[in-house]
């Protein structure tokens, strides 16, 4: 599971709570993270766990090296 620091709607000690009940599962806290994750450092963790299966071993070092989202009254730019 993977909660976000700062997520008003489900924060980190619900996925605490829901851990609890997954003797292998594993309960991540992305820094400064709100509700849904979308960098690479998650997908990366993602794409690792489906790939072995299992959460046991994932890196997930880049987690501490997150930084807050950027902030901006702009409109994203178009593709």
């Amino acid at each position: 599971m993977i909660s976000g620091e700062r997520d008003p709607v489900t924060p980190p000690a619900f996925g605490e709570r829901v851990a609890k009940g997954f003797p292998n599962g594993l309960h991540l806290i992305q820094p400064h993270g709100g509700h849904g994750a979308d960098n690479d450092c998650i997908d990366g963790i993602t794409m690792e766990f489906l790939n072995r299966a299992s959460a046991k071993g994932l890196d997930t070092s880049c987690l501490a090296k997150s930084e807050p989202a950027k902030f901006s009254l702009e409109p994203p730019a178009e593709k």
